[in-house]
Parts: structure tokens; sequence; C-alpha cells
């Protein structure tokens, strides 16, 4: 698959030069695990910088491009070996969402933090995480590649029977949940606010068969996310799920917080 990305002769050499996050399926951390991966790697931190500096400098590359494993571009600053991050996302963040109660965690993340600034320049494809506090980050927009118009293929595996609105929303339920998943930790509050309108309207259209209509009214909201079970992409926001779970409304009216 590789061989498709580039245009001359490479050799791919295998290492584990990062932990990232330890799943127990596509959707669950297994946080405590991840934890003590980091605490291992980060136990002998300066002797596994000088090591991989070392198999850097046999290599003597022009340039490192990293995505994203902090390690490498700490090694590549020891061995004077220029360095380019590009990443939606880092493990500075994710790991100290997911592991920052943990003793260690402080130590651990100022070391991924310090690795990570000492990349030449940090590049940010849309939509990523803000990572203000790499002052070399340069947003670059939208990576993509040109598809392939397939049509053709696509309207002869059509099925022939009617799908029901349960079935479509249990068929698209895992797509937008990988995706909100992935983007959640970014500035996207009003970017899923607008898709969760985007995908509820078709969904009302394939039920009643018609794009403009009284569908809302028939098959609202409320009823899709609640009788059908769709995601909701903004209820995947950390921030506005932990707003949710700590805030009930007083009889009174007043808003009290659970302590």
């Amino acid at each position: 698959m590789l061989a498709g990305f580039f245009l001359r002769d490479f050799e791919l050499i295998e290492r584990g030069d990062d932990v990232g996050m330890l799943m127990a399926s596509p959707l669950k951390v297994l946080a405590e695990e991840t934890a003590d991966a980091y605490e291992a790697l980060h136990a002998g931190w300066e002797t596994r910088v000088e090591v991989e500096a070392a198999a850097l400098a046999r290599l003597a590359p022009d340039l490192v491009l990293a995505n994203i494993p902090y390690l490498t571009l700490a090694a590549a600053a020891r061995a004077g070996i220029p360095a380019v991050g590009m990443s939606s996302l880092n493990w500075a963040e994710i790991y100290w969402d997911f592991c920052g109660a943990r003793p260690e965690a402080a130590r651990v993340h100022a070391e991924i933090v310090a690795a990570y600034r000492q990349a030449e320049l940090f590049l940010l494809p849309q939509s990523s995480m803000p990572m203000n506090w790499l002052p070399q980050r340069r947003a670059i927009g939208t990576l993509a590649r040109i598809g392939t118009p397939r049509r053709a293929g696509h309207r002869d595996k059509r099925p022939k029977a009617p799908v029901s609105t349960r079935e479509l929303i249990v068929e698209i339920n895992p797509v937008i949940r990988g995706w909100g998943l992935y983007y959640h930790k970014a500035h996207v509050r009003r970017l899923f606010h607008r898709l969760d309108g985007w995908i509820v309207r078709p969904i009302q259209t394939h039920r009643f068969k018609r794009w403009r209509n009284a569908g809302w009214k028939r098959l609202p909201e409320r009823q899709l996310y609640g009788e059908y079970g769709l995601v909701k992409l903004i209820s995947l926001i950390p921030s506005l799920t932990l707003r949710h779970d700590t805030s009930v409304k007083a009889a009174y009216g007043k808003t009290v917080r659970a302590v």
C-alpha cells in the first residue's frame, strides 16, 4: 500500500517509536495500560533519545517528517537533523486527557511537549487540535486525494429491497461516531452542530421520499436521537458531555452542580 504514495524505491524499517493509545476496541481506550506503557517509555527517556538519535545519524536523512512520534522529533534534534511534524492531533494532549491523574503524568507530559517543540515546523491539516502551545505550528488546510468517479459501480451494488429508517441509522452510526471521535477534541462545536442538522434532513427525506417535505414534523429529531438511537455529533464533544453530566436543574429553577 505504501508503494502507491512514493515515486521512487524506498526501504521500510519497522520501529516502535511511540505508544499512542492502547485500545480494547476501536472506541474503548485502555487508560491504565496506556499510562503504564508511557511510564515505561519515559523511565529512561534520555537514554532512549540518545539511542534513537544514533540510529537516525547512521541513516543520515536530509529531513525527518514525523506523524507524530515525539521521540523521533527529539532524537532528530539531538542528532542535528531538520525535522517537521505533521498531524491533526498530538499525543501530549491525548495522554493528559486520559492519564493526567497519574503521579508521573506531569513529568511525562512535560517531556512529550518539549519533544514536540524541538521540531522546526509542525504542520496542522484541517481540522486539527489548536496546539497553541506549539510556537512553530502552521495551518495548511485540507489534505485530500482527488477521487475517481465510481457512480456506475455503486449504482449496480445498491440493495434491491428498501432499507428501513432503523436499518439506515444502524448502518451510518459507526461512521458518524468514528468520524466524530477522531475530530471531537478540535474546535468543531459549530461544525458538528451544522453537520447534525445535515445528517437529520436526508434521513427524513429517505423516510418520506421527498427532499422538501414536512418530515421534520412526522419524524422529529428527538425521535431520531431517542427512539432510533442516531448518534449526535455534538454530544461527542467532551466538554459538553461533562457539562451535561454534572449539571442538574433544581425544582425551583436554579442550576446546581454535583460535588
